[in-house]
This record gives C-alpha cells, structure tokens and sequence, in this order.
C-alpha cells in the first residue's frame, strides 16, 4: 500500500484516479483548490484537503511516495481571458510542487498535455495554457 497524493483531485480526472486508487487499497490524499470541481461523490477512504497544490510545499504533515500532479488550470480557450490565473495555477506553482515531491522523496507523475505538441511541436506557442504545459515539462525534465 502505497501513500499518494492526487492533486487536482476533484476534478475529472482526478476524482476517478483518486475513486481507483483508493479501491486498490492506497492511502490516497486529494490536493484540490476547488477551481473545476467535478460532481462525482467524495470516496470516503480518500483525505480529502482544500488548498493550492503549491501550498503542499508548507504542509508539513502530508506524507507521500507518489504524487500525481493533475491540479492546474486545463482550459485552453479560456486561458487567453485567464492568464493571471493560468500563470499563478500552472507556471508559478509547480516548482514548490516539485520541492515538495524532493522533501518527500516522492516519485511525481505530471499530467502534461498533447496540446504542446499540436503541430508539430509549435503547440506550446498557441495559448498559454500549452505554454504552460510545455515549460512545466521543460522544468521537470531538467530537475
């Protein structure tokens, strides 16, 4: 049984793995700041926390081997209208992200975006949502 943390955890996507995880017998921790809520029910063998993925990085008492890191803005269209919002969310958060999985030595699986790659590779200069998604990639890759 492993510890992991699902950020974004509320979401879709993220709301299934955390439904998935939890049946396998994981100790699943959701990371949500309540910006794309999904309707599915909260799983009751899920900790289920309220904060910005970036604020993992002062939480002292969250334990974790994995983390899958889903929480940031993912609205392409919309990301012309919210790029504050995109920038705080996707770009200025994931390096206290990866701080966090390093403190914890924690394996990080990030949730990247074919968007990026969307013709042939010039993707990422075509909102900033898949700039974004591509710098983040970038930063990993390098870290």
């Amino acid at each position: 049984m492993a510890k992991i943390i699902v950020t974004g955890g509320e979401g879709f996507v993220g709301g299934a793995l955390c439904h998935k995880l939890a049946d396998m017998g994981h100790d699943v921790t959701s990371v949500d700041n309540g910006f794309n809520v999904s309707s599915r029910p909260k799983h009751p063998a899920v900790t289920y926390y309220m904060m910005a993925a970036e604020e993992l990085a002062y939480d002292q008492d969250i334990e974790c081997d994995y983390i899958f890191h889903l929480g940031e803005y993912a609205r392409v269209e919309q990301s012309f209208e919210d790029y504050d919002t995109v920038m705080d969310y996707n770009y200025h958060s994931f390096p206290n992200v990866l701080d966090f999985a390093k403190s914890r030595n924690a394996k990080l699986i990030y949730s990247g975006s074919s968007t990026k790659f969307a013709v042939g590779e010039d993707g990422r200069k075509q909102s900033p949502y898949a700039y974004t998604k591509a710098q983040n990639t970038e930063l990993l890759k390098c870290y």
